[in-house]
């Protein structure tokens, strides 16, 4: 969803925590990391227990490198939500700016074990392995990261052949 989607959906109902939560994640994409942050603050000031925008102001204050705040943020999403693996990733993520690599090591295989294991995942773990002088599994990691990434081309290129077949199938 756009930004102008959840502008829309904020006007049409100020209470919808998601378009705040949606709006936020797409600040942090595009890195105006302020507008992400009072977004997600939003979000919260309407549901205090909403672990994904815990999540994403982590995001935001990475952005910003106010690492105290997004590993605040990032401790309170798991507190939240300890079963959802994006949130050890946000913290993982803030645990490598703070060069706290056995902590991410430990995210990154939380968020593994979590699923879905992704190449993101497992390259990052492998950047950790890297960093705590483990080469043979930081290879392993990397190997890995490498076929998920090409299980992921090879499903996108499967569904573009589905689709052009369809639209083929249409056409006749």
């Amino acid at each position: 969803m756009a930004v102008g989607d959840c502008d829309h959906a904020i006007q049409l109902d100020p209470a919808v925590k998601q378009a705040y939560r949606t709006r936020a994640l797409a600040y942090v994409e595009s890195a105006a990391f302020d507008r992400a942050v009072a977004d997600a603050t939003a979000a919260l000031a309407l549901a205090p227990e909403y672990a994904d925008a815990f999540r994403v102001r982590a995001l935001a204050h990475l952005g910003k490198q106010t690492l105290d705040q997004a590993l605040e943020d990032s401790n309170q999403a798991i507190r939240l939500a300890p079963l959802a693996a994006e949130c050890y990733l946000a913290r993982a993520r803030v645990l490598m700016q703070q060069q706290s690599y056995q902590g991410a090591l430990d995210d990154l295989s939380q968020a593994i074990r979590l699923g879905p294991a992704t190449s993101e995942l497992y390259r990052l773990r492998s950047a950790c392995y890297e960093k705590l002088g483990d080469a043979i599994r930081a290879a392993a990691d990397s190997y890995r990261a490498s076929e998920l990434g090409k299980e992921a081309g090879d499903a996108a290129s499967d569904a573009a052949s589905e689709s052009l077949e369809r639209k083929e199938t249409d056409n006749q």
